[in-house]
């Protein structure tokens, strides 16, 4: 089990409702990068792999996703999402294939609109 995130050896800062957990390493390519295993977000504890909600106010549904990374680059925290597709999103792409309407399907592969970086604290 990890370290608990009220140990001083894990938390390396608070801002505002924001602090990180355990650290994993520094980045290869940019030193400047540090990656985390986990974060708390408004009381909330989140954790590599961990799927999540994401509320946006102009959309009726909302966009699910899975965290592969959590990292700090400079002062900016960011996750970089995996996001999964709803049958509506996908239908295009397997017309044989004709999904239960509370299927997800997890993106996989290159392309665009498959992963993204997204800041945690606005």
């Amino acid at each position: 089990m990890a370290p608990s995130l009220t140990q001083a050896c894990c938390v390396e800062e608070i801002v505002g409702d924001f602090k990180w957990g355990n650290k994993r390493g520094i980045g290869v390519k940019n030193k400047d990068t540090q990656f985390y295993d986990s974060f708390v977000y408004e009381g909330v504890e989140y954790f590599l792999h961990d799927c999540v909600y994401f509320y946006h106010t102009d959309h009726v549904e909302t966009s699910i996703g899975m965290l592969v990374k959590m990292f700090e680059n400079g002062r900016r925290k960011m996750i970089r999402v995996v996001w999964f597709f709803r049958p509506s999103e996908i239908q295009s792409f397997h017309r044989s294939y004709q999904p239960s309407w509370n299927e997800l399907f997890l993106a996989s592969g290159k392309g665009k609109g498959l992963t993204n970086v997204n800041s945690v604290v606005m």
